[in-house]
């Protein structure tokens, strides 16, 4: 599958290939703008059947607007083997007319939004500071948010006035 968003290729990690809720197959990452699922256990469907499969994947990075948009490029991307032939199978083109050609499969397009952090501040109230003093809250309050985050740096401006 390749990866037409514009999200960096090592933002997307541990990706997974279920059928239904069963893991079928996994890749750790991404190869430039690839991934390829091999399985370990082969998957039969049976003539006449249809499956549908969904990829999972961890988005360890990433901007506000980023993009994800799998594909299948070309009909061997995805491989089957014939079981009573024991040969290649490929996407079914059946439908393809002789004047026309393979065309690129899109699964959806998901764009990154940002998160809110929401900071509350829980004291202390405002109050003179002694010289020398030792172990003085200066701030209390909590951070959370409603989606996990990682925040990097944090900066704290501290004003004083000679009394």
């Amino acid at each position: 599958m390749t990866n037409k968003g514009n999200i960096g290729s090592s933002y997307l990690t541990n990706l997974k290939l279920y059928q239904g809720s069963t893991e079928v197959a996994s890749a750790s990452g991404m190869t430039g703008d690839k991934v390829t699922f091999i399985l370990a256990t082969p998957y039969e469907i049976k003539n006449g059947e249809e499956k549908t499969f969904s990829v999972k994947t961890d988005i360890v990075g990433g901007r506000n607007n980023d993009t994800i948009e799998f594909s299948v490029q070309d009909r061997g991307d995805v491989v089957g083997i014939d079981t009573v032939f024991n040969s290649n199978a490929y996407v079914d083109e059946s439908s393809i007319t002789a004047a026309s050609s393979f065309s690129a499969v899109s699964f959806g397009s998901l764009t990154l939004k940002g998160g809110d952090v929401t900071i509350t501040f829980s004291g202390p109230s405002a109050a003179n500071v002694s010289r020398g003093g030792s172990d003085v809250e200066l701030w209390k309050g909590t951070l959370s948010s409603a989606s996990a985050v990682e925040i990097k740096n944090t900066y704290v401006y501290i004003t004083t006035t000679k009394a």
